[in-house]
Formats: structure tokens, sequence, C-alpha cells
């Protein structure tokens, strides 16, 4: 299936999603080295830890409320706030006014409604997809996140630092007008609850359904595992940007390459680029290349597969200091990575429960959130064991990844989860 094939709600979330993301990583990649600059990174890791929880309770609520009230309300309602947040950002980092604090107040409420909104999208992909395109639309998507974060994150670490204020103006505008689209172009996949329904729905009976939804989603053992085996693989990949960039900037010897008459320096810093170019381009590349064929394979294979070359190159992006080695490895796991990542999705979007998608996935997001904590838990670690233990540490990791992996694979269905609002109503 080709893009212009795609049905109309898939063909404008990727649209829409690819601007947005290429926006928003001309300044979010580089908010944290911001703030350390203001703050300290002591106090800039108690703020990390402020926007995580914030993020866990925006998707746990956007997720629940877009099952019983609709997926484009929820979308349109908390993008017009997140494109008011921004607009904010953009005047408290002017030249009329500029408040760290209040900067970091704005964007603990951007992340709450950006979290919300994450599962909704997730669900209103799978809503407006027949199974048999799945595949394909996630390596379109795939492919298309990855060189919006590219070319943002290229951009912004050329503008950011000067040109702050317009680049926050700009994501704002951009979210304006994803808003707008949303509006005229989207179509409503939920049509579980009517009018006369949702007018009788009261703060009790929304709190009572989510106490009885996520207490089903837990209780749902192969959710729940395949749930900590994404965790555990996300965990590690959430080290290139913390303990291996670290690592290679501290412990790579600077060396020059030769090529013809042209001399090229590179130290640490330079190898992190290198490998983080090489990872988007491999991505965008595999993706599109799976897709071709991905329909003829098992997917549980695919998963396995993808998640032992996946911690098997992060774990040796762990320890070695070979420019050649480095770049071979990283292939590797940009290998597993697509493999994996394109599996799963196609694998959550066929077992999750149609009444409940976005409670789901909404507990699925926290495997890339949790994942950002385990960043700042081996950073602390480095003080104390050595770069052999911590490489040792994400082999047991991801082993223990697979572990959890296969016997979601392996185990009962998913059980489906419906818990109608009416009831409660009625009663």
């Amino acid at each position: 299936m080709i893009f212009n094939k795609f049905p109309s709600n898939i063909k404008v979330r990727l649209v829409l999603q690819f601007f947005i993301i290429f926006s928003t990583m001309t300044v979010q990649p580089f908010l944290i080295i911001y703030f350390s600059k203001h703050l300290g990174t002591t106090a800039t890791g108690f703020l990390v830890m402020m926007v995580i929880s914030v993020s866990i309770i925006g998707a746990l609520i956007g997720g629940f409320l877009s099952d019983r009230l609709g997926r484009k309300k929820i979308i349109i309602y908390s993008e017009f706030v997140i494109f008011l947040g921004y607009c904010s950002l953009a005047l408290f980092n002017s030249s009329w006014m500029d408040s760290i604090y209040i900067s970091f107040c704005i964007i603990l409420g951007i992340k709450f409604f950006e979290s919300a909104i994450i599962p909704v999208y997730q669900a209103l992909i799978i809503d407006s997809s027949e199974e048999k395109d799945r595949k394909e639309i996630y390596s379109c998507i795939y492919w298309m996140n990855n060189i919006a974060i590219g070319l943002g994150s290229l951009i912004g670490g050329i503008l950011f630092w000067k040109y702050k204020f317009y680049l926050f103006l700009s994501i704002g505008i951009i979210f304006l007008i994803s808003c707008i689209v949303i509006h005229l172009k989207i179509n409503e996949t939920i049509t579980s609850y009517n009018s006369s329904s949702k007018n009788k729905i009261t703060m009790h009976l929304l709190l009572k359904d989510s106490v009885m939804t996520f207490k089903t989603i837990l209780y749902d053992r192969k959710f729940i595992f395949f749930t900590i085996g994404t965790f555990l693989l996300v965990s590690i990949e959430e080290q290139l940007g913390g303990y291996i960039s670290i690592y290679l900037e501290e412990k790579f010897h600077p060396l020059t390459l030769h090529f013809f008459s042209l001399n090229f320096p590179i130290n640490g810093f330079n190898v992190v680029g290198i490998l983080r170019a090489e990872n988007t381009f491999f991505a965008v590349f595999l993706s599109l290349l799976f897709s071709k064929f991905m329909g003829n394979l098992n997917i549980n294979k695919f998963i396995k597969l993808g998640a032992i070359c996946f911690f098997g190159g992060f774990s040796v992006l762990s320890y070695s200091t070979n420019l050649l080695l480095l770049i071979d490895f990283m292939f590797v796991a940009t290998f597993g990575e697509v493999l994996f990542k394109l599996a799963q999705q196609v694998y959550l979007s066929s077992s999750i429960p149609s009444d409940s998608r976005s409670s789901y996935l909404a507990v699925f997001s926290f495997t890339s959130v949790a994942a950002n904590l385990t960043v700042a838990l081996v950073l602390l670690l480095t003080d104390y064991v050595s770069t052999m233990i911590i490489t040792v540490g994400f082999i047991f990791v991801g082993m223990l990844s697979i572990f959890f992996n296969h016997h979601a694979l392996n185990s009962r269905k998913m059980k489906k989860v419906t818990i109608p609002l009416q009831n409660y109503i009625n009663n």
C-alpha cells in the first residue's frame, strides 16, 4: 500500500505528525542543557523527575478519557492548550520577558497535554486502519518520524540558542494549524457513547470506571509481560543519549581520518553525532526495506530477533572505543530496533481490546517514560561501578527482556475489557 491509498485519517495524521515532530525536535533535545546552564545539573535532575511524573499522569488521563469521550475531542482540546503553552513559552523567552521558572511551569503543562494525546493518536491509527495494512502504515510512520527527528535536531542545533523565541512561536502556530486541520479533516472513530449518555457522566463515575479499567489491564498477564519486556529494551536504547554519550566523550581517544589531502579530526563528541546520524539513516532505510516482506514473516520471530540485535548492539557501544566497531554495532542495534519496533506496533494493534484501546496504550506508553528514569540511575551508578559491570548489566537486562517477551508471546490471549459506562449510569 502506498501513502495515497492510506485511509484519510491516517494520511492527515502522518502529515501533521511529521511537522509536529520536526518542529518540537528543534527545541526539546536542548531544553535539559538550557535548564542545567541556568539552574545546575542537580536541580535540573529534579525537574526532569517532575516532567516524567506529569507525563505519566497525562498519558493515563488522556488515554482513559478518549475511550469514553472520543479521540477527536481530546486531541483538539489538548493541542489547543499546547498551542497556548508554546506561545507563552515564546513570550517568557523574549526580549520583553525572561523567566526560567515560569518557563519550566509552562513546559510542565505542555508535557502533560503532549503525553495525554500520545495514546489517543496511537488508538486513532488502529481505529482507522485494517490489520492487513498496519505493517506498511507503521513502517511509514517509523521512517517519517526518524526523518523529522533528524532534520529537527539538526536545525535546532543551529538555531536554538539565538532564536528560541521564534522556534517556540513556530511550534505553537503548527499546533494551532493541527487543531484546525483535525477539526475539519479527522473523522471520529469512537461511537460507543451517544450524546445523551455523555451528558449523564459524572466525575465519580469516570473515576470508578477508570479504576476498574486499569485494574483489569494490570491483571492481563500477556500485556503486562510485553510491556515490561519492552520497557527493559527501551531502557537500554535510552542510554545512547545518557551513559553511552558521556562514556564516549570521556574515553574515546581523538584521531584524525585522512581522505586524500583532507584531514578530519574525530573526538568523542563527534563519534556520538556520527552514531546518531547512522541510526537515523539506517532506521529510515531499513523500515522501508522491511515493510516490503514483513507480511511474509512471523511477528514473534521479528520481535525476538530484533530484541537480540537491539541489546547486543548497544551493549558493545557501552564498552568499545574502536570507531569501526562502534559503527558496525550501531548498525546491528539499528537493525534490531527497526525489527522490534515495527513488529511491536503490529503485535499490539492486533492484540489489545478495541473498546479499551487508548487505556491500554496509555499504560504501554510508560515504557518510554520510565526508561528515561533509568538514564539517571545508570549515571549515578557510574561513580561506583566499572564500565564492564555496566555492560554486563545491559546484557542481563536485554536477556531479561527476551524472557518477558517470550512469555508474553506464548501466553494466553489478552482479555477483552468491556466496562460500559452506561452500566454505572443505569445503576
